[in-house]
This record gives structure tokens, sequence and C-alpha cells, in this order.
């Protein structure tokens, strides 16, 4: 009973994207810092990660939670629909992810701690009323996810160079969320749920998709200008993960958006190993 608690939780938090997550932050300091100045960011960087892990956590314990009838008919195979973890269980751990994301932060300082407690608080809030939201609960989610970026730029003072990191972060995740709409489209509209795809169809959603994708592919390609050869290099598989976005089929269906959605989590995992060379070989 115990295990199944436990993998249940541990499935519960995604725990591939929350580390991803966690791994862009000494990631992004160490692009925008330099290595050899990371030595005067140690605490930023030990608790940073933290910080965001447990609140990537947090928002997806919370999600599975309201997004409970959807999962029964999406991804019934979830902790929660599948009875590996109950309701309860799942609110209470997501809670302590948040309770544990604001300890962290309160570690680290006054302007992390703000950030946190806002990003908590936006990704609490979009929990509880994406169904009326639409597409603007994925908007803030995509603010959520490149909100770090420029926190991590004023500690730095390079506030210039943490925008397009900020930029690429915000709308390749909304291009994701969109595709991930088209994915979640019939369980959707089960519970009525006020989304692009159930409102202007498919091809309209992953057009936008499509060309929020290319915006962030636009601003990844920029940065190549502080960089030598080793991130373009890299950057360029990177790209041809997010090309299947760009380059969709027209005849978009739900088990097409799951392949693309992980392709596009794909692309994102290369993109920080493309910055973390890049910062490192130059």
């Amino acid at each position: 009973m115990a295990r199944d608690l436990l993998k249940g939780l541990f499935s519960l938090i995604r725990p591939l994207n929350c580390a991803m997550s966690a791994i862009a932050v000494p990631v992004a300091f160490l692009f925008l810092a330099g290595p050899s100045e990371l030595t005067n960011f140690q605490k930023e960087m030990f608790l940073g990660p933290l910080v965001v892990f447990f609140m990537c956590a947090g928002g997806n314990a919370l999600n599975d939670v309201v997004d409970l009838k959807v999962d029964r008919v999406n991804k019934p195979s979830r902790p929660i629909p599948s009875g590996m973890i109950t309701k309860k269980q799942a609110l209470i751990f997501s809670l302590l992810m948040f309770a544990a994301c604001i300890f962290a932060a309160s570690r680290v300082s006054r302007t992390v701690l703000v950030a946190a407690a806002a990003g908590a608080l936006v990704l609490g809030f979009y929990d509880i009323f994406s169904k009326s939201l639409g597409v603007l609960g994925n908007i803030m989610v995509s603010l959520v996810i490149g909100s770090p970026f420029m926190v991590i730029g004023m500690i730095t003072a390079e506030t210039h160079k943490a925008v397009y990191l900020a930029i690429a972060a915000a709308t390749i995740t909304f291009g994701r969320e969109l595709v991930k709409s088209v994915e979640d489209v019939k369980g959707d509209s089960v519970v009525g749920r006020f989304s692009l795809p159930a409102r202007y169809g498919k091809r309209k959603t992953m057009f936008l998709a499509s060309a929020s994708i290319l915006v962030g592919s636009a601003s990844l390609i920029y940065l190549r200008a502080f960089y030598g050869s080793v991130y373009p290099l890299i950057l360029l598989f990177a790209l041809y993960k997010f090309s299947g976005a760009v380059l969709q089929p027209v005849r978009m269906n739900a088990s097409k958006a799951g392949k693309l959605s992980k392709e596009i989590k794909a692309g994102s995992a290369v993109t920080i190993i493309a910055l973390a060379a890049g910062s490192l070989l130059g």
C-alpha cells in the first residue's frame, strides 16, 4: 500500500518535467554570469533549483486534483483516476510541495521569495479556474515558466540576455500548452472546459502553436551571438525537434498531438544541454 502511494506521488509530479525545470536554473546562471562568476551565486544555484522543482511539483499535483474528470477520459492511467492515490492525498501533497517551495525561496532572498509566491499563486489560480480561463490559462502557465529567467537576470545584472531566455521558455511552453490542449480536447469537452481547440478548432490552434514556437526558436537562435560554435551545433538538433510543431500536419488528432508534445519537450531538454555546453565550451 505504502509502495503504491509513493509510486503514485512520484508519478503525480511528472518528475522529468520538474527535473528539467530545476536543471535550467543553474544552466541559466552559467550562461548569464559565466563560469568564472558562479562562486558569487552559490546559495542561489543550490536553492534555486529546489524552489523551481517544488513549485513545478505542487502545480502538477494540483492540476491532477482539479483535472480528475478530464483525466478519467483522456488519461485514466494517471495516479488519481487509476486509484493509486486518493484525491485528498494528492491535494495534501500539492500543498506540501508549495510550502517547501516557499520555504526554500525564503532562504535565498526577498526577490526570489516574492517571485516564488507569485508563481505559486498563479499556478494555483490557473489549476482551480482553468475550466473558464481558456487560452488565458495557457498564457499564465507560460509566463510562470519564463519568469525565473528574468529573476536570474536581475540577480546577475544580465537582464538583456535573460530576456531572450525568458521569451524562448515562455513561447515554446505556450506552443506546447496549445498542442496539449489539442490532445486533451475530448476530455475538456466532457467537463465543458473553454479551450482554444474546442472553440476555434484544432487547425487554428495548431497554427498559433506553430507561430509561438517559431518565436521561441528565433530567440534561441539569437543567443548564438553570445557563443562560439558548440551552442549552434547542438541547438540544431533542438530546432529539429521543434520543427514538428512548425511543419505539423493539417489533420491533427489527439494521438499525433501527444507525440508532438513529447517532441517539443525533448527539444527543450536539448536546448538546456546546448546552453550548458555553449557556456562551458564556447
